[in-house]
């Protein structure tokens, strides 16, 4: 958190207040609250993210969940946190701890708010973690949507555990779903990743059922397979890929599910590119299996069946899955295979989110039609998500969905989860020639929007500003319908905006972008109005950007010497 914080808290008279703001500087930067057995290497990582040393002598780390406070361990005296420097609370076994707290079960395993306050009892910072258990009924207490998925950090060798980490040290936009991910714990040390984009791998240089470096997992790592052969990581042969050689496989083979995760600098513009292998063939009845690919975020410990449809859970959908981001979540059940398309955003699912999960779209993927190895393409930058399913590496063909998200920084993952009685029969995720990227190629928005006396303009990309890519336009959307609304191009953005109000417009009006064309494009009885324009496969373009701003005529508003409503503007980089 940015800020200091009080509050008052009574739980006994289920009363919870809200607390004021001043300045901070320290965060709890990373957490491990369970782990398999005897819980004996728990800790809380504090991190100092400002330029100046803190004295933290006398500040408590403490919690609470819907019995009550939880025990508060208070930082001796002389405590002073140097900027960029780390203070780990836990048990000995941890390393770089820096002052024992227990010995075991130190922190509560699920359903519980870890704070940190200072010596006058403000609240500095605070994680509310595992809260798909619907701990919190007053979700204002929450940063964003807390930590929804369950965690456990399991030791697959001696040295890869798992832990809820901040993406960067001190990361925090007071969202807890998207400031944190499960990673591989660093207690005392940077949770900071080098950069591996762009990373490619075909997997062909490693032994079948070897470990895949530079990923991270809950219960086990990514590793290495002949498809076509069985293993022990392999569950049954399958073809070979495309390209042939060995695969990628990600999953439990002991059972339930498991979560990997690359483990590289996180980013905001992404795009993942790879066979993928996908196995329709219906599950017998009361079985299926579930998985996600997803980029800016993230998923649970033990991926937690997604149910984007209400339908796997029977009378009681399933909520708990935690996944974060965009991702593509495929079902295989015993109606047979469904892809879906899902803006996760921070994680929440069912009744008790404060946000749930959209569903951009999705492809019923069936056996001996569309199954098997398939090209899987997904892009996501802060506003806009595109995936293409089948069709060929690079190119803009094959099924495709896209739709408007709130993007966030985050890196790429993967989830798998199996309700199956016989392990042999599963079909874990299966992935040969990745290629994860940054691109140039980006969409963002500036400027504001004003009403129409129906509803709020709004502008998006249809695809991504790619050079030779024939889906790309431009959408406005919430304006009258079946009327008429003029879309204006421009090259440069307008420094300063030309201020419409001078001209008898409604307060806010603007004008973002030099006005180089302008388009008028009729609107559906949705309110939507698009405008194709398919890109040239120009390499001189590269980097050239688009901007474009919609204006609506609306006699129904009150500005008669002007009635206009525009949308945002939206900026489109051209890339290769």
């Amino acid at each position: 958190m940015s800020s200091l914080r009080s509050h008052s808290l009574l739980l006994c008279g289920a009363f919870l207040a809200l607390p004021s703001l001043a300045t901070a500087q320290v965060v709890i930067n990373e957490i491990q609250y369970d782990d398999e057995s005897t819980d004996d290497r728990e800790f809380v990582e504090l991190y100092n993210a400002g330029a100046s040393a803190v004295d933290i002598s006398g500040w408590t780390l403490g919690g609470f969940d819907q019995v009550g406070p939880n025990t508060t361990f208070t930082i001796p005296a002389a405590t002073i946190l140097a900027p960029g420097g780390f203070y780990v609370l836990g048990a000995a076994t941890v390393p770089n701890v820096n002052q024992v707290v227990g010995i075991s079960n130190i922190w509560e395993n699920d359903q519980e708010t870890i704070e940190l306050r200072d010596t006058s009892s403000l609240l500095v910072d605070f994680v509310c973690y595992e809260v798909n258990k619907a701990l919190f009924a007053l979700p204002a207490y929450r940063e964003g949507e807390g930590l929804w998925g369950n965690f456990q950090s399991n030791l697959y060798t001696t040295t890869i555990e798992s832990s809820w980490s901040r993406l960067r040290d001190g990361y925090d936009t007071n969202d807890n779903g998207r400031d944190f991910a499960i990673t591989n714990l660093t207690p005392g040390a940077t949770n900071n990743r080098p950069n591996l984009l762009p990373y490619f791998e075909n997997f062909d240089s490693y032994a079948v059922d070897a470990v895949l470096p530079n990923w991270g997992g809950s219960f086990k790592p990514p590793f290495a397979i002949d498809p076509t052969a069985l293993s022990l990581q392999n569950p049954n042969p399958i073809p070979a890929s495309p390209t042939g050689g060995n695969a990628m496989i990600m999953w439990d083979s002991v059972g339930g599910g498991n979560y990997s995760m690359l483990l590289s600098d996180p980013s905001d513009e992404l795009i993942f590119e790879a066979y993928v292998y996908f196995d329709a063939l219906p599950r017998p009845a009361g079985e299926f299996e579930t998985w996600s690919l997803l980029l800016q975020g993230g998923s649970c410990s033990f991926h937690n069946h997604p149910d984007p449809t209400g339908s796997l859970g029977g009378a009681v959908p399933f909520t708990a899955n935690g996944n974060t981001g965009i991702g593509w979540v495929y079902h295989v059940t015993s109606a047979g295979g469904t892809l879906f398309l899902i803006d996760h955003n921070n994680g929440g699912w069912g009744a008790t989110a404060q946000s749930t999960p959209t569903i951009l779209g999705q492809i019923t993927v069936t056996t001996g039609l569309n199954d098997g190895w398939q090209r899987l393409r997904l892009q996501a930058t802060k506003g806009l998500a595109e995936g293409y399913f089948g069709g060929t590496l690079g190119q803009f063909d094959g099924t495709r969905i896209a739709g408007s998200i709130d993007g966030k920084v985050g890196g790429l993952a993967i989830g798998y989860r199996e309700f199956m009685v016989n392990n042999g029969a599963t079909r874990p995720p299966t992935i040969d020639f990745m290629v994860l990227s940054t691109n140039a190629a980006s969409v963002s928005r500036f400027g504001n929007a004003t009403p129409t006396s129906t509803g709020t303009p709004a502008i998006s990309a249809d695809s991504f500003p790619f050079l030779g890519n024939p889906n790309f336009g431009v959408t406005a959307s919430n304006v009258p319908a079946n009327s008429a609304i003029a879309m204006v191009v421009g090259f440069l953005e307008m420094t300063p905006p030309l201020d419409l109000t001078l001209f008898g417009a409604q307060p806010g009006s603007a004008l973002f972008v030099t006005a180089d064309i302008a388009v008028t494009v009729l609107t559906n009885g949705a309110g939507q109005g698009n405008l194709p324009l398919a890109l040239p496969s120009t390499p001189a373009l590269a980097g050239a950007p688009l901007h474009f701003q919609g204006f609506a005529i609306d006699i129904a508003i009150p500005y008669p010497a002007l009635p206009i409503a525009q949308t945002p503007a939206l900026k489109c980089v051209l890339a290769n």
